[in-house]
């Protein structure tokens, strides 16, 4: 197994999964008002839990598209983050291996988007 270590990258460097790569749908995660909230409120009780669930980046375009970790992502931005640990996928992992990370890296304060899994994603990369 690979180590891939933590790296600091601006904030600015990263993009959410909106589809730009090729054969990896758009996150199909959200979060409600009231559970993000409690997101928010922990990176501020806990802020070293950043370091420990990194976010996960692939690079595409000179920048970064996030792969795991959307909610953190979108939480340390309201809160003014300017860096967020990464762990960086090598450019050589497979659009099926940046599928399974997406599915697999999964917070406990998301809630599922039952419409964007059923049209994006196939049901066997869910049940395994």
């Amino acid at each position: 197994m690979q180590t891939i270590n933590t790296t600091m990258l601006k904030m600015s460097q990263i993009e959410a999964n909106v589809g730009q790569i090729e054969g990896l749908p758009k996150n199909p995660r959200l979060i409600k008002d009231e559970k993000y909230n409690k997101l928010v409120q922990s990176i501020k009780d806990n802020p070293e839990m950043l370091v420990l669930r990194e976010l996960l980046v692939y690079p595409c375009g000179g920048g970064y598209i996030l792969i795991g970790g959307n909610m953190r992502y979108r939480a340390m931005k309201e809160l003014g983050y300017e860096e967020a640990p990464c762990k960086i996928i090598p450019p050589s992992a497979s659009v099926e291996q940046l599928r399974a990370y997406a599915i697999k890296d999964n917070s406990g304060f998301g809630e599922w988007d039952w419409e964007l899994l059923s049209r994006d994603w196939d049901i066997s990369d869910l049940e395994e």
